[in-house]
């Protein structure tokens, strides 16, 4: 038995990318390009709101030191859904049961900027009010 052949014509060009690559980020350059934009403005409202408070990255805190830092709060959440996970229960035998709130009492806030990130502590800001 011998397989039929057929011509085929490839239409794909108009959806090449070309010289363009992919560098695996998804949206922490938008996060990084906003954040960008948000600190110049912020920097200038400093002296107004912390005048003795210097400004510093992340990756530039020392403990016990007051200082300002401008970045994005992220809140990471230990029932947010992930599809992939979503993915695999689908197809597990046995059926799961769905929260209806994805609030955990371990969730917790991050600062982020581009030199790194820090967990937020404290009782000055509950993770329960933020959504990320």
């Amino acid at each position: 038995m011998e397989r039929v052949q057929c011509s085929y014509e490839s239409l794909d060009e108009t959806f090449e990318i070309g010289k363009e690559m992919y560098r695996g980020q998804q949206y922490s350059q938008i996060y990084f390009a906003r954040l960008r934009l948000m600190r110049t403005l912020l920097y200038s409202l400093v002296s107004q709101w912390k005048p003795n408070s210097p400004v510093c990255t992340v990756l530039g805190l020392e403990e016990g030191k007051e200082c300002v830092v401008v970045g994005t709060l992220f809140k990471n959440m230990k029932l947010k859904p992930c599809i992939l996970d979503e993915y695999s229960k689908e197809r597990s035998v046995v059926p799961l049961v769905k929260p209806h709130n994805f609030v955990d009492k371990d969730d917790y806030l991050v600062l982020e900027d581009e030199s790194g990130r820090v967990k937020l502590g404290g009782n000055i800001i509950v993770p329960s009010v933020y959504v990320t």
